[in-house]
């Protein structure tokens, strides 16, 4: 159905911290030898790859497979599982298969270790050279810093080569020189530039500064493994890998059969579950202003975890545009349930009577306040002060605008129109 999304992508920054890991359950006919092929994207971090382990049936199945590389790209692949130039196959007996995947580090262990090594002294070094200009480097000044601290020039030199050593075995790891490596040699460059003209050092604080926080980020990042999965293929050894995209004329045709449906489809309304069968005696209108993706999420939420639960009770889902809540309840063709609303926007309606209390529903009273009764409202409770609970019924009282809780009824109302 071309005027429906499919919601099959897994993973992305949900997945992507060391031992998070997806497991599924894949039938096979008959046991033997398969290329098992991803449907992946990693496009978040560009010069740099994901790393995977592979569980089948709880077991690792040789040493190769812990380490599982999805290059960075802005399309869609579907590249059997490999370790970046090797494509690996995989035993499978006959029936389910427990195919799991978990997140590691895998060769950038060693890289984060040595970057972080790195980050380290160069901090320690930024800080003897502090101890010497102060807080406000004078650039045109002689310091002197080959004759006081010899041995922070050559240590910033030293970082500087490890530095770049790290970028060059990124850069091969990868296969292209990326942003990742972009960031190691700027902080390399100013450590050289640094350890070799000492007159230098002072005009360069701030930048190594910047440049150590950037650095710090840069090993954040880099300990993060994001990636997207949209469906696993498991077929035979000698098969050819499954396109990625649809192509030209697949995805022409797709576009034409979108372009169709857009006339008959409602694409402000998700649906209205129960409402089909004929056999709901109630319906509930729910509005959010939240992004298209997520009120699809919702729309799955309340198919598989309200409507079986509730029979009878049609839930009608509409997505809308922020800011028109107001003027549809000014107008009465406001919604039953409106979600995503600012955190004041409760108490602005209630006072104007436009929310409906939950204080005299069945289920659990202790749910909402009646703003309408003030008299048995929650609020209408005082300390052992003598102080109510609501702070600005104390303020009204001290101004002199109302006598007691008894006239602060009156008063929203008239401040309402």
């Amino acid at each position: 159905e071309s005027a429906l999304i499919r919601l099959n992508e897994i993973g992305g920054d949900k997945w992507q911290y060391v031992g998070q890991w997806i497991e599924w359950d894949i039938v096979v006919p008959e046991e033997g030898f398969y290329t098992i092929i991803p449907r992946s994207q990693q496009n978040y971090y560009s010069g740099i790859y994901a790393s995977r382990r592979i569980y089948i049936n709880g077991e690792l199945p040789f040493a190769e497979a812990g380490n599982l590389r999805f290059p960075y790209s802005s399309d869609w692949q579907t590249t059997p599982l490999n370790d970046g130039n090797t494509n690996f196959k995989f035993y499978l007996k006959e029936g389910v298969n427990k195919i799991r995947l978990e997140v590691v580090l895998g060769d950038m262990s060693e890289i984060l270790s040595t970057v972080e090594n790195s980050l380290s002294a160069i901090n320690s070094y930024y800080r003897k050279i502090l101890m010497i200009t102060g807080p406000d480097a004078d650039e045109y000044r002689d310091y002197g810093f080959d004759k006081l601290i010899p041995d922070v020039l050559k240590g910033l030199k030293n970082e500087s080569e490890n530095l770049y050593r790290v970028s060059n075995l990124l850069t091969e790891l990868t296969g292209e020189k990326g942003e990742h490596s972009s960031t190691l040699d700027r902080v390399a460059l100013t450590c050289e530039r640094m350890g070799t003209y000492p007159s230098t050092v002072a005009s360069q604080m701030k930048t190594l500064k910047d440049y150590t926080a950037t650095l710090g980020t840069w090993l954040s990042d880099t300990q993060n493994q994001p990636l997207d999965i949209d469906y696993i293929v498991v077929q035979a050894v000698e098969s050819e890998a499954p396109e990625a995209e649809a192509g030209f004329f697949g995805g022409l045709w797709y576009e034409i059969q979108k372009f169709y449906m857009s006339f008959f489809s409602d694409y402000n309304s998700l649906g209205s579950t129960g409402e089909e069968s004929g056999a709901s005696d109630v319906k509930v209108e729910v509005w959010t202003a939240t992004s298209r993706d997520q009120a699809q999420i919702l729309r799955s939420l309340v198919d598989d975890n309200f409507t079986p639960n509730y029979d009878g009770i049609a839930v009608d889902i509409k997505l809308v545009a922020g800011g028109t809540l107001l003027p549809a309840t000014l107008a009465g063709t406001g919604p039953d349930v409106y979600l995503g609303a600012a955190q004041g926007d409760p108490v602005n309606y209630a006072i104007r009577s436009a929310v409906l209390s939950l204080n005299h529903k069945s289920g659990n009273t202790d749910i909402g306040y009646d703003f309408t009764d003030l008299e048995n409202s929650v609020w209408n409770h005082k300390d052992g002060n003598g102080e109510y609970k609501y702070p600005a019924f104390n303020r009204l009282i001290e101004n002199g605008t109302v006598k007691d809780l008894e006239e602060v009824s009156g008063w929203f109302a008239e401040q309402a129109l």
